[in-house]
């Protein structure tokens, strides 16, 4: 790791400031610094070093019902199973809505109004379908629910 990180001693509270020095047009100056620690070792790690990959794809819809009813936004490759990551979703009329697996009809996620809902499962144990069963929004009344949701295949 760079030796030009300093850490400065802790506040009467015990919080920990971290600075990394830098040349800015001719002046050597202190910025906040983000530490990241080994939690096996202990040891810093450069954040310049760390990867960030996203898990699952995400799949846009944009879904107009004429009464009650669902469609399906999501259908999973032959074989495999739906695993929900995260969605979010906005419906445009005050009816009854939610985002669920099409044969089970196990709920993903909704609301009882119009409005908007966002969630971030990842990290978490999600819902999961059968295999090969598809994911839908279904509402009790007319509507447009459009968002995305994010799948990863197992």
């Amino acid at each position: 790791m760079s030796e030009d990180y300093i850490q400065v001693p802790p506040d009467s509270t015990g919080k920990r400031l971290r600075t990394l020095k830098r040349t800015v047009e001719g002046r050597e100056v202190h910025e906040e610094a983000f530490v990241l620690v080994n939690p096996f070792t202990g040891e810093l790690i450069d954040p310049r070093d760390v990867k960030v990959n996203r898990e699952g794809s995400i799949t846009h819809f944009n879904v107009t019902l004429t009464g009650a009813g669902s469609s399906v936004i999501y259908t999973p490759s032959t074989g495999k199973k739906a695993k929900v990551i995260g969605f979010f979703a906005i419906c445009t009329e005050d009816v009854y809505w939610e985002i669920r697996f099409s044969t089970s009809h196990n709920f993903i996620g909704g609301l009882p109004i119009q409005g908007a809902v966002g969630f971030n499962g990842v990290g978490m144990e999600m819902p999961t379908g059968d295999t090969d069963e598809t994911i839908e929004v279904y509402a009790d009344g007319a509507c447009t629910i459009k968002g995305w949701i994010s799948i990863k295949e197992i």
